[in-house]
């Protein structure tokens, strides 16, 4: 697997969606926010790339309580070799046992290819580890921030920090789809998005990532039925029976992040239930409505969540355009926001 030129970085004029002549861009110590550091178990390891992580024995892993019950799989915290990792058990679900063994190599594979500092690192991998993983457990950098929901709900951060990290995830989507073969990662969502130890976003759980092999094809399939998170599943995941994710399904769940993290909106906030979720994407609603009478730059914004849950996938836009858009105009959108909040959030 090769990654292409930078994908963030070099975006033809043609794609950005064109705004208003008016905007500052993005200061460059902000949105450069990808770090070079290597993390320091994987200093530690000195891992060199190869075609699988390394195995160790499950003697190593000192657990100390679980931090996420999931449905496809649980997340415990441990300590290893002197420093706190996450520890990610696969369940066994009500597969055959080839199906949950293919499950868990792709998982492994498209994890361990993305050595990149912009998604969480795959540092090793125990085969058996009875009785919590019969499948198997990853393990990753130990995170005090934790996921991206839990950051905001428990930090008082500024707009301009709010659209910083809206603007690193697009960075790294951009990453993943720029990739040959194209990643999709098929479960966007703030719970699979962790604040890393530097306030840097990170992309995480592989589980319901596919590889596109027909970067020419409309159609960008993969090899099963999708099963993500309903809140920011696309309306074409809801309708198409037996549908597949695509770019497009995770730029439609950039939107609803975006919309999450810069207006502190919940994508169909008014519905508590998968049920009315499922109704709602039926019946064309939009993750949110947008609220009349606004200034220039937050209606810019909307401009471009909107464009991500077009109907029409192909009318939506990419995740380079889209970090195109907050590199040049997300400073003066924070500044509005700022002026602005008690009128129209």
């Amino acid at each position: 697997m090769k990654s292409q030129d930078d994908p963030v970085r070099d975006i033809p004029e043609t794609e950005v969606i064109p705004l208003g002549n008016q905007g500052k861009q993005m200061p460059l110590p902000i949105a450069a926010s990808v770090t070079t550091a290597q993390e320091p178990l994987q200093q530690l390891l000195n891992i060199e790339q190869s075609q699988c992580p390394p195995r160790i024995s499950k003697e190593e892993l000192a657990f100390k309580g679980r931090i996420f019950d999931g449905t496809y799989s649980d997340v415990h915290r441990a300590e290893w070799r002197e420093q706190m990792v996450a520890v990610k058990v696969i369940r066994s679900l009500k597969l055959s046992a080839e199906a949950m063994n293919r499950k868990r190599k792709r998982e492994l594979d498209t994890w361990w290819e993305l050595r990149h500092p912009s998604i969480l690192p795959l540092l090793v991998f125990i085969e058996d580890i009875e009785p919590i993983g019969a499948l198997g457990v990853m393990v990753s950098p130990f995170y005090a921030n934790e996921n991206a929901a839990d950051y905001f709900a428990t930090n008082a951060l500024k707009y301009i920090e709010k659209v910083t990290l809206w603007l690193q995830v697009l960075e790294r989507m951009a990453y993943l789809h720029g990739y040959y073969p194209i990643i999709v990662h098929g479960d966007l969502k703030p719970q699979n998005i962790l604040i890393d130890d530097t306030g840097h976003a990170r992309i995480c759980d592989f589980g319901l990532a596919r590889l596109v092999l027909e970067r020419g094809s409309t159609g960008l399939t993969t090899t099963t039925a999708h099963a993500g998170t309903d809140r920011y599943k696309s309306p074409e995941l809801i309708k198409i029976f037996n549908a597949k994710p695509t770019v497009a399904s995770d730029v439609y769940a950039l939107g609803c992040i975006g919309l999450e993290f810069i207006l502190s909106m919940r994508p169909f906030h008014q519905h508590s239930q998968s049920w009315g979720i499922i109704n709602a994407i039926r019946n064309g609603e939009p993750p949110a409505n947008r609220p009349r009478g606004l200034p220039r730059e937050i209606g810019y914004l909307w401009d471009q969540i909107q464009a991500c849950w077009d109907e029409d996938t192909a009318e939506r836009p990419t995740a380079p355009s889209l970090c195109q858009y907050v590199l040049r105009y997300g400073t003066s959108l924070a500044e509005e926001l700022e002026r602005e909040e008690d009128h129209v959030l």
